[in-house]
Order: structure tokens, then C-alpha cells, then sequence
């Protein structure tokens, strides 16, 4: 599976450690939950990961702080959409939830 698209490789940061915010996420989930990918760009802080759940695919887009997530099934990808109220600023807390969700 690739989380990680091949056009944004010129862009990636050689910075090793995982952002917080994404450390914060891959600590509230399950621990059936796997880290597959994730890659750190130059560009504003962003990142993009790539998380398994039972054979579930999902990458996380993180966009100048504002993370995005998506299934990936079938070729394509659907994404997950928050509540309104949180479309413009969502926290780690709310993300973990989406997540559960969609696999519960």
C-alpha cells in the first residue's frame, strides 16, 4: 500500500522525529491500530501517514495544522468528514474518535 504519493518526494523533510500531533493520535488509538507510513514535509510542518486496522487502510493529511483523513479502499479514497464545527480546526482527541468510528 502507498500513503505516501510519489510527486510530493522533492518536498519531504529530513527531520526523523514524528509531530506531535501525530504522536498524540497514534497514542489514544488501539493497539491493533499500525503506524505503516509517515513522512514530514519542508513545507509549513506538514505531514502525511499512512495507518493500518485490520487489513483497513487510512492515510492522515496534515495541511498547516489542519488534519484530513481518508479510507483508502478499492483503488480510491473516501474521505472522512468531522462534524462542521470542526472542519476548520480539528484536535488529536477528535481525530482518534473519527477513527474508532469508522472502524467500529
Amino acid at each position: 500500500m502507498q500513503y505516501i504519493p510519489d510527486n510530493l518526494k522533492e518536498y519531504e523533510s529530513a527531520a526523523n522525529d514524528i509531530p506531535d500531533c501525530l504522536r498524540e493520535i497514534q497514542g489514544s488509538l488501539d493497539a491493533k491500530w499500525k503506524l505503516a507510513a509517515w513522512q514530514r514535509y519542508r513545507i509549513n510542518g506538514n505531514w502525511i501517514a499512512g495507518l493500518e486496522f485490520g487489513g483497513r487502510h487510512f492515510r492522515l493529511v496534515c495541511d498547516r495544522g489542519y488534519v484530513e483523513i481518508y479510507e483508502i479502499a478499492d483503488g480510491g479514497e473516501s474521505q472522512i468528514l468531522p462534524p462542521e464545527d470542526q472542519r476548520t480546526s480539528i484536535s488529536p482527541t477528535q481525530i482518534y474518535e473519527l477513527l474508532a468510528k469508522a472502524v467500529a
